[in-house]
């Protein structure tokens, strides 16, 4: 195995995919903002995958599982017969075990190199899997996935951009002590927050390790795919946590805020999908 694969099998057998004492998984505390103002926003962004997978079939499949850590995840396969799990972590088959008990199938496995024959999913997700693939695999994954598709199925990879506009323009303004006070947060923890989100950071095992990320740009998708394949990008979530935390006040505000990008994410999808931190890339297969 890849010493990249090794370092992400590594994050997520040890860490990632643990919980911590509030019972969240480290990944998610670690990249998510969940304060209650975004709750609505997560559930929203979440359920606008379902609208790009087919209504019901018998194979899905969730390439990257992980451990399926929100509960709108669920919904994803609910009509289907079967959801196959892959994963490079063990953890994380254990941890989608435990949700989808009878209805998953669970294979230690790797994206890039699917052990599935030609056109046998009804549906394909693949949620923040893609930018932890080798940079040099990344395009033999999505030609994987799109070979196991079946003829008038979908996929939708959920990936992020290296450099996203709205997160620039959130860590260059330059009042951040206005929010702090609107929102009743301490400037000294968001700014301590920003720091940190990609530093090691303590936890109940030790040092947070390593976990290996490279993010290719809009341009790459645009090379990579053949002019023959039916492709659209669209935005998830223009905004990321830096964003969020950075300029979202937790009041009503800061609702007002998040749903006005989620309007204007349902609106403008191509055009946020460029400048946002995480686009859609919606494959359908003739």
């Amino acid at each position: 195995m890849r010493k990249e694969k090794q370092i992400v099998k590594k994050f997520y057998d040890t860490f990632g995919w643990h919980k911590n004492t509030d019972g969240i998984y480290n990944d998610t505390s670690g990249a998510v903002d969940l304060r209650s103002v975004l709750d609505s926003y997560y559930h929203k962004t979440h359920m606008r995958v379902k609208n790009f997978l087919i209504s019901r079939g018998e194979y899905f499949l969730d390439a990257g599982s992980g451990a399926i850590p929100q509960p709108e995840l669920l919904e994803y396969s609910s009509s289907y017969k079967r959801r196959v799990c892959i994963d490079l972590s063990e953890r994380a088959l254990m941890e989608a075990r435990a949700k989808l008990k009878e209805q998953g199938l669970y294979v230690l496995a790797d994206v890039a190199n699917l052990p599935f024959k030609d056109g046998v999913f009804d549906a394909i997700v693949s949620a923040h899997v893609l930018y932890h693939v080798p940079q040099d695999e990344q395009e033999s994954a999505v030609i994987e996935l799109h070979r196991t598709m079946k003829c008038g199925s979908s996929c939708v990879i959920i990936y992020v951009w290296p450099t996203c506009l709205l997160t620039k323009i959130a860590k260059l303004f330059n009042a951040r002590w206005i929010i702090a006070k609107i929102s009743g947060t301490r400037l000294r923890k968001i700014v301590k927050r920003v720091l940190q989100i990609f530093d090691d950071e303590k936890h109940e095992g030790g040092s947070r390790p390593p976990l290996y990320l490279h993010a290719h740009n809009y341009q790459w998708f645009q090379k990579i795919v053949p002019y023959d394949w039916n492709v659209d990008i669209r935005c998830w979530r223009s905004v990321d946590n830096i964003f969020t935390e950075t300029l979202v006040p937790n009041n009503f505000w800061g609702r007002l805020l998040m749903k006005l990008i989620f309007w204007l994410e349902t609106v403008f999808p191509h055009a946020l999908a460029k400048i946002g931190a995480y686009p859609m890339i919606i494959i359908r297969k003739k």
